[in-house]
């Protein structure tokens, strides 16, 4: 079973809690708000964190080798991760399908049996920075059918199977701020059926996209603009 099953909980607040080596998630929640902070939940048979509706708050916590995926969430709220670490699940490190807005810092999302993080069907804004995405076995990160900016600061999509970055069917634009997309199997960026992209730095930090497997950078059906000078292909 689910070591934590909240359903119909308003407002769960977390602290240093280990839900580890359960038969099912390590946590399931339905309610309106769940914060988590400092804890762990790995090693368990299907998610390691299962969410259907609300808001959810992820500070300093480890979710890792989960049978499922790493964090589940449907329907949420606002989603505000940081410093958490997706890593080892059989799954992606994180799946977020629906979202009203997406905030992340210093997320790593790594060796994960599929994708690293994926975020789909966003109404509001999207903002990702200092991540690293890294070393799982489908696409690094992916960002799709998202109505509002993504912007992404300073990540690193490095060393995995599938692309680094795969942005597709946005409506808006996506702005990448500097970051690394090197070493991958795919491409750097698989830019397809996008608003707008703009490709830059952010102060001295250049976008690197090197050495992949596949393309550095594919655009199709997007409108890109990349400042003269700033980055390198």
């Amino acid at each position: 079973m689910s070591r934590f099953d909240a359903k119909g909980t308003k407002h769960v607040t977390m602290f240093d809690v280990r839900a580890n080596g359960n038969t099912m998630h390590g946590i399931s929640f339905a309610g309106e708000k769940l914060e988590l902070h400092q804890g762990e939940f790995s090693r368990n048979g299907s998610d390691g964190i299962s969410l259907d509706g609300g808001e959810l708050f992820v500070v300093d916590t480890t979710v890792e080798s989960n049978g499922g995926h790493g964090v589940l969430g449907m329907n949420l709220g606002k989603v505000e991760l940081d410093n958490p670490r997706f890593a080892d699940n059989t799954f992606s490190g994180a799946l977020f399908d629906g979202a009203d807005s997406i905030t992340a810092t210093d997320v790593r999302a790594v060796a994960n049996a599929a994708e690293g993080m994926i975020i789909d069907h966003t109404t509001g804004a999207i903002s990702i920075s200092r991540s690293w995405f890294t070393d799982n076995k489908a696409d690094g990160l992916i960002v799709a059918d998202t109505g509002d900016v993504a912007t992404l600061t300073n990540v690193a999509a490095t060393d995995n199977a599938g692309n680094g970055l795969h942005v597709t069917e946005t409506t808006a634009a996506t702005l990448v701020k500097g970051g690394v997309f090197e070493k991958n199997g795919g491409n750097g960026m698989n830019l397809l059926d996008v608003g707008s992209i703009t490709v830059g730095k952010n102060g001295a930090n250049k976008t690197e996209v090197n050495r992949n497997g596949g393309h550095g950078l594919t655009v199709t059906g997007s409108r890109l603009s990349k400042p003269i000078k700033t980055s390198t292909w």
